[in-house]
């Protein structure tokens, strides 16, 4: 089965990052490997939209589903997800590490400011590190742990279209901005998971297990620390969470002469120079990242003098050919050619999203159009000869997809790539589609039991093989002209509900 097109307009046109992905990967793409054969993306990215960045976004989109970019960009989105989730767990190992590291086996006082270093000294190094680079000129500059991720990912994308767009979406992030801010995002937040299970750690392990508390130092005068530990519990008690009291600070050199509710001021207090100094700072730089990273992404454009747009933006202004109609030289026959103009001119389909249409593809005159009377709900599109008439057929299908599409044809005649492209191109704008040989008046059909290369119908053979070659050949209802039985099933599926295929 042929699946079904997505049908967006130009009002709701899908500007996501993934679109934005895809279009830098084909740019990069036709910047390696030449350009692509792009007919039929910018047919249809220019009739269903008005805005010329809607019709490139489009267009690359159908290329990227047709040559395989969107499957390794759905790849790359997948692997983020369990990225995004080791992540999470080696956050929270790491907070439940720093707990028990901080607080240790509970059979010495824990030092104070040793545990207190412990805990805040690496995360308050990386946000000061953070917070320099954002003075930093270079927009794009990425700390330690950005680039080491993007080192490893280049060296797991080891098929090239994975490695192409994981640099596409490096690219199109580094060119906008935005890298530092998914960076910073990534980092932020494993911070924050990390400090809140470094919390919840030390929750768990003061409620569970006796510790005693004690300041040691050498340098330190005892009234240095009391100030020291006093500055520190100002901003801690605005939590309720303060120091205490300059008596059991200076007592608190020894832990065995602290009575219980000190060990247990002590212990709030730590929990709250945590919460803080260490956690509380991280939450608006997430939000800041966050809210710098979605901003930019809102506001996406494209860049029309990057190599490989630059010519793009006046290829977009497709427009269908149009039926004009040149006067007649004076040596031909005004009549004829007015009937020929006629003819060739089909009149423009309007399609509903559950059209089921019948055409027919170069049938010469001895072929009775339509093949049988047709069902009430479906739409004759007349026989396509000619470019004028291919023309308003794809544009009406693309427009709005076809639920089914049956399209008749000549096995007599010999099949060529245009006729091969034609079908193709229409079997992707409908839900379903067969293809169907018709037969001449007071013709038998072909015996499904009989060799198609032994039958009076010497191009039988290559039509199958070219239909083959092209991967079409599921799209036949049978393997030659059809019978009077075929073609009332073939007909009966075409207008067909469906409620009527479930019954």
């Amino acid at each position: 089965m042929i699946p079904h097109p997505p049908s967006v307009t130009s009002a709701g046109a899908d500007h996501s990052l993934n679109s934005w992905w895809q279009a830098e990967a084909v740019r990069l793409r036709e910047l390696r490997s030449g350009p692509l054969d792009d007919t039929e993306a910018v047919r249809i990215a220019s009739i269903r939209h008005k805005v010329p960045t809607d019709r490139l976004l489009a267009r690359a989109r159908h290329l990227a589903e047709r040559d395989g970019l969107a499957a390794a960009i759905a790849g790359w989105r997948n692997n983020a997800r369990f990225f995004v989730l080791l992540l999470a767990t080696t956050a929270i190992l790491a907070g439940i590490g720093a707990a028990a590291t901080a607080l240790g086996a509970g059979t010495r006082s824990v030092n104070l400011l040793w545990a207190l270093g412990s805990l805040l000294a690496l995360p308050s190094l990386t946000l000061l590190l953070w917070l320099a680079s954002l003075a930093a000129s270079h927009r794009n500059n990425a700390i330690l742990p950005g680039r080491i991720w993007l080192w490893c990912a280049r060296k797991l994308a080891r098929a090239p279209a994975r490695l192409l767009t994981l640099n596409a979406l490096v690219s199109l992030l580094s060119r906008h901005g935005l890298l530092r801010w998914l960076l910073g995002t990534l980092s932020h937040a494993w911070w924050l998971l990390m400090l809140v299970t470094t919390c919840c750690a030390l929750l768990v392990m003061l409620s569970l297990r006796r510790y005693g508390f004690a300041w040691e130092t050498t340098l330190l005068t005892p009234d240095a620390f009391v100030s020291l530990l006093q500055v520190l519990g100002k901003a801690t008690g605005l939590l309720g969470l303060p120091a205490p009291d300059a008596a059991v600070i200076r007592a608190s050199h020894d832990a065995a002469a602290l009575p219980a509710d000190a060990h247990a001021q002590w212990s709030r207090w730590l929990l709250g120079a945590v919460l803080v100094y260490g956690l509380l700072p991280r939450i608006p730089a997430l939000l800041f990242c966050l809210l710098r990273l979605q901003h930019g992404l809102s506001r996406l454009s494209p860049d029309w003098q990057l190599p490989g747009w630059a010519s793009l933006e006046t290829r977009l202004q497709y427009r269908a050919p149009s039926h004009v109609i040149d006067a007649p030289a004076p040596e031909q026959d005004p009549v004829r050619i007015l009937a020929d103009v006629r003819a060739d001119a089909s009149p423009r389909l309007t399609l509903a999203p559950d059209s089921r249409i019948i055409a027919g593809l170069e049938l010469p005159d001895d072929l009775p159009w339509p093949p049988a009377p047709m069902p009430g709900n479906v739409i004759d599109a007349g026989i396509a000869d000619s470019r004028t008439q291919r023309h308003a057929l794809l544009d009406a299908l693309s427009r709005q997809p076809a639920a089914r599409l049956l399209l008749c044809c000549d096995p007599r005649q010999t099949p060529d790539r245009g006729l091969m492209h034609l079908i193709a191109e229409l079997s992707r704008q409908a839900g379903q589609t067969r293809l169907l040989f018709c037969a001449p008046q007071h013709s038998s059909a072909l015996p499904e039991t009989m060799d198609i290369r032994h039958t009076a119908l010497p191009r039988l053979a290559a039509w199958h093989d070219r239909l083959a070659d092209a991967g079409l050949q599921s799209l036949l209802v049978a393997p030659g002209p059809a019978d009077a039985d075929t073609l009332r099933k073939v007909l009966d599926w075409l207008g067909a509900t469906e409620m009527d295929l479930h019954r």
